[in-house]
This record gives C-alpha cells, structure tokens and sequence, in this order.
C-alpha cells in the first residue's frame, strides 16, 4: 500500500540511500519484511528463536508472519494479506 505510512518512510529511506524507489515487484520490501521477523524473534528469544517463531506475529509491508509447528517438526507460515483491485491498484483489506 504505496499510501501507508510505514511504505512512506520505508520508500524514502531507501531513496535516500540508494538514489531510486523501491519498485512494487522489488525485493526491496520483502528483504525488509524478512529481516524485521527474524531480529524482532531474535531479540526476543535470542537463539531459541527458530524453534519459538510461533510466538512472534508479524504484519510487514509486503508479507507478514503467523508461523505454525506440525507435528513432523517443519513450520508453516499462515499469515495471508487480503487485497482487493480497485481502480487499477490494489488496495489491502482489513
């Protein structure tokens, strides 16, 4: 969502530094959203964090974290942003 302010700071930061916008099929946001899990869990739980990463939620920019354990010992991720196209953008929903 190009008008939310958490996606404003992040685009202007990353111009700042890299002298071009983060394009919205990038890596740029992922990669933030990605290291924003991992250091909250590690802040968190420090090296227990992979097997606690059910514990830390987390709703980025770009993707968000619900992290399940199976019984067999793997992890799911079942968080899902809901999106509807209106007016030829896509707007996150709720």
């Amino acid at each position: 969502d190009w008008k939310d302010p958490l996606t404003i700071d992040f685009t202007k930061e990353y111009e700042a530094r890299f002298s071009t916008i983060p394009s919205s099929s990038a890596y740029a946001f992922v990669g933030y959203d990605l290291t924003r899990f991992y250091v909250k869990g590690l802040m968190a739980f420090g090296e227990e964090f992979l097997s606690h990463q059910d514990y830390t939620l987390y709703n980025g920019l770009s993707i968000g974290f619900d992290m399940h354990k199976h019984k067999l010992g793997n992890w799911e991720n079942k968080y899902c942003h809901m999106v509807s196209y209106q007016d030829f953008e896509f707007v996150k929903k709720p």
